[in-house]
């Protein structure tokens, strides 16, 4: 096997289109894991917002990366083993630029040092599924529409969920604060016919994503970072498909990541994560 550990992206990828982790997933999981393959999931979600899917992995895999990268917690109980934070002055200028748009601010924090996963700000208003998706996850939430104070600590993303007019609008104003210390990016939530459905806009600091996550795992337990494979679909993988050793896209993946990758396996409705890890063991891959 020409690899020792795989990072596995969660929606569109080890998930199906119902959100669920199939038997022929979860089995090949097992096998990956007999076999001494480390396996990561890695989600743009939070521990909390991934806790009943991942919880149930903890016999399988140990860790799991989260928030795009900026936290690796246990899978477990979803203990902290390592994040990273904004500068509070850049979290709360960026709070600053985006604040008067006409949809609300969103703020990840480490609930144990902040006493809150999401904190809601600015002039705008939370989207429908935004507030479903609050209640539906169960995340411990604050809303603040009027900080006092320019500074915000303990935040590891910065976003927005929006029409996309709304979200593009937010990336024009950042484009001026693009830099290393930033990393931006947008995709759909909720495409409709005409892309003008649900976007997603996050905001981190330089150097967070994915891959930084699983670096940190596989240093941590000793594995070299060269021989990380790893499995995706949409643009905010696309980090780890192009670090890894072996970038595999979904075959449901977008044109950005297909194209990145060195491999493409099956789409999540033919459980391509299965394919894929089945390559992996035989070394075919």
């Amino acid at each position: 096997m020409n690899y020792q550990l795989v990072g596995i992206d969660l929606d569109g990828t080890l998930l199906g289109p119902d959100g669920r982790l199939s038997e022929a997933n979860r089995e090949a999981l097992r096998r990956a894991a007999a076999a001494g393959l480390r396996v990561v999931p890695c989600t743009g979600r939070a521990w909390r917002e991934s806790a009943r899917v991942v919880t149930p992995l903890a016999e399988i895999a140990e860790v799991g990366v989260f928030v795009t990268g900026a936290t690796v917690r246990r899978l477990a109980d979803g203990q902290v083993l390592d994040e990273v934070f904004f500068d509070p002055a850049l979290a709360g200028h960026l709070v600053e630029v985006l604040a008067d748009l006409p949809d609300a601010v969103l703020l990840y924090r480490s609930c144990d040092l902040a006493g809150h996963e999401y904190l809601v700000t600015g002039d705008g208003e939370l989207t429908d599924n935004t507030r479903w998706w609050f209640e539906h996850t169960g995340v411990s939430v604050a809303a603040e529409p009027k900080l006092e104070t320019a500074v915000i600590e303990h935040t590891l993303r910065v976003g927005m969920v929006a029409p996309r007019p709304v979200v593009e609008e937010a990336m024009r104003r950042l484009d001026g604060l693009m830099s290393e210390a930033l990393v931006v990016q947008t995709f759909a939530a909720l495409p409709s016919p005409d892309q003008q459905g649900v976007w997603i806009l996050e905001v981190f600091p330089g150097g967070v994503d994915k891959f930084r996550g699983l670096e940190w795992v596989a240093r941590h337990h000793g594995l070299d970072p060269s021989r990380i494979a790893t499995i995706g679909d949409e643009v905010n993988d696309l980090p780890m498909i192009e670090q890894a050793a072996c970038g595999i896209a979904m075959g449901n993946a977008v044109d950005e990541v297909r194209t990145a990758a060195d491999r493409v396996t099956r789409s999540n409705e033919e459980d391509g994560v299965a394919h894929a890890i089945e390559k992996l063991l035989a070394g075919k891959w």
